[in-house]
């Protein structure tokens, strides 16, 4: 039987489409937020030690995103949330090499 995770996991098209829903999160070093990839208009950069204190700001209800390069440290993010209480958490399905790849719009 398979587990099941405590969060979502969306594409990018399916994001782009409702944004304005989504409190965005990027995990990633401040060099990859600015850097060649850049990052989904509007989100906030959130550094992995920043977590912990950053999280109590969030509502446990509140639909968040988290995005990284390629899906795998945002989900793991996802994962420690659920396990926190968060209910409406959402991973960035291949991250932000995805979104670019879906030609959507990202700032540097």
């Amino acid at each position: 039987m398979f587990a099941t995770l405590p969060f979502d996991e969306v594409f990018p098209v399916q994001v782009a489409q409702n944004l304005q829903d989504y409190t965005v999160i990027d995990v990633r070093t401040p060099g990859e937020f600015h850097g060649f990839l850049g990052h989904i208009p509007g989100a906030e950069l959130v550094t992995f030690p920043q977590l912990p204190a950053k999280a109590q700001s969030w509502k446990k209800d509140q639909k968040l995103l988290f995005v990284c390069r390629s899906g795998n440290r945002s989900g793991q993010v996802c994962h420690w949330l659920g396990s926190q209480g968060y209910t409406d958490v959402h991973n960035l399905i291949g991250g932000m090499q995805a979104w670019r790849s879906s030609g959507l719009p990202a700032e540097q």
